[in-house]
């Protein structure tokens, strides 16, 4: 479903220049997550990180928070900050209770690619199980009905993160793989 790499990117510049300096926080959240989909440049990175922390601290009490919450996750990844992603995506789990199904499976998704890059592996696994459950079970709903009615953007992110992980963790068998066989030959 990703398409035009170059394409995205401008997108995103443009996006993060007209809502820099949002004061709403939902604006912030929804264009920092779009943003921060795939690896930025240092200056997107900065200002999407921005945004992820606007829509957290605009309106404390505000519905978009726990969703914000996720966008600081994503923002503290892709920054390298992988212990700061796992705090956010904490706390965004902390309303896992509500069953926002695409909420809980980035805040997972994430939550796994951090612990991967900590060398929690099982850890990682088990959230990332738990993140592609709640991803399968969304793409088979949107079967029964139009994608649009079911947040494509979301399932899109989900995507995106599902593939991350598995390609960090293709890397690594590979290179886990390769020692063992140099430890042989020797």
């Amino acid at each position: 479903r990703i398409g035009n790499e170059g394409a995205y990117r401008k997108w995103c510049r443009l996006l993060l220049e007209r809502f820099a300096e949002t004061d709403d926080p939902v604006w912030a959240e929804r264009v920092s997550k779009a943003c921060l989909t795939l690896p930025a440049s240092a200056e997107d990175l900065e200002r999407a990180s921005g945004l992820a922390d606007k829509s957290v601290s605009l309106d404390p009490n505000h519905w978009v928070v726990p969703f914000g919450q996720v966008s600081s996750a994503f923002a503290a990844y892709r920054r390298g900050e992988f212990a700061k992603a796992i705090e956010w995506s904490d706390r965004a789990l902390k309303r896992e209770h509500e069953h926002v199904w695409f909420r809980n499976a980035q805040a997972r998704f994430i939550r796994a690619l951090s612990l991967d890059q900590l060398g929690d592996r099982h850890a990682a696994q088990t959230d990332f199980a738990k993140a592609a459950e709640l991803l399968t079970d969304a793409e088979s709903s949107a079967k029964a009905r139009p994608v649009v009615d079911m947040l494509w953007n979301d399932i899109a992110i989900c995507e995106v993160l599902q593939r991350e992980y598995l390609q960090n963790a293709t890397v690594e068998a590979r290179t886990i793989e390769s020692a063992e066989k140099a430890d042989l030959r020797h």
